[in-house]
């Protein structure tokens, strides 16, 4: 939402809520975005009917800047657990509302995600040991399995690299992620991988667990997310073998 001081000079604020949405039992937080002071500003949380389920209340302390156009962030947290779809809408010096979000349980906000970020990873595999799926048919970069090295290139003011001279070692280099669908890839690329893929992987097993303990083994892998017991089994190998 937009509010125009003057014709000359436009003012705007935006709430940035989290949109895969927050557990019920946990700390919720969403950031207030302003162009200029929201000294004396209030929010409330809406529901679904448009009932205030919070509020208002004040925002919190200013965090910092954005960048120049948003010099001025606020933290707005609040307590909420009854599962249901939320807004927040902020009233002061600059008006906001934020995109819809859900309050739930753990399985059913990450349950999806979870499964999006392993299928990509998935057909971002590389080499010899691929994941067949509908995008990926066969291994790629096969000759990466005899890699050269080579020395440190010089490079000028425009980041170009001289010329390349081979070190004589010969490395299997095969295997990993491509990044950014060049087919590139990097030691960043390969550490935030793995890093991602093992948060959730332990996140999925931990909400497996969970949902073992209530005793409702159906509502976490099938349903919602749409994979059950066995696939979750073969991601849970797949998983282990790319991260070792």
């Amino acid at each position: 939402m937009f509010m125009f001081a003057s014709a000359a000079h436009a003012q705007s604020a935006f709430v940035r809520a989290n949109q895969v949405g927050y557990v019920s039992g946990l700390a919720k937080r969403a950031y207030l975005m302003a162009s200029a002071s929201e000294t004396g500003a209030t929010f409330s949380v809406i529901d679904s009917s448009g009932r205030t389920a919070l509020g208002p209340a004040a925002i919190g302390a200013k965090l910092g800047s954005w960048s120049s156009s948003y010099p001025d962030v606020y933290a707005l947290d609040f307590d909420i657990t009854t599962p249901e779809t939320y807004t927040i809408s902020v009233s002061g010096p600059i008006a906001a509302s934020s995109p819809s979000f859900k309050i739930d349980t753990a399985t059913n906000l990450y349950t999806s995600p979870l499964a999006n970020t392993l299928s990509f990873y998935e057909n971002e595999r590389d080499g010899p040991n691929f994941i067949a799926s509908q995008l990926r048919t066969a291994p790629g970069h096969l000759n990466d399995e005899n890699a050269k090295v080579y020395f440190t290139p010089t490079f000028n003011k425009r980041d170009n690299a001289g010329p390349l001279t081979a070190t004589g070692t010969v490395i299997d280099a095969s295997g990993g992620w491509w990044d950014a669908g060049d087919y590139m890839k990097f030691v960043e690329t390969h550490s935030y991988t793995v890093a991602l893929m093992l948060i959730g992987g332990k996140v999925w097993s931990r909400l497996a667990d969970e949902n073992v303990e209530r005793q409702q083994p159906d509502s976490l892998l099938s349903g919602r997310g749409g994979f059950r017991r066995t696939q979750l089994s073969r991601r849970s190998r797949h998983l282990a073998a790319a991260t070792g």
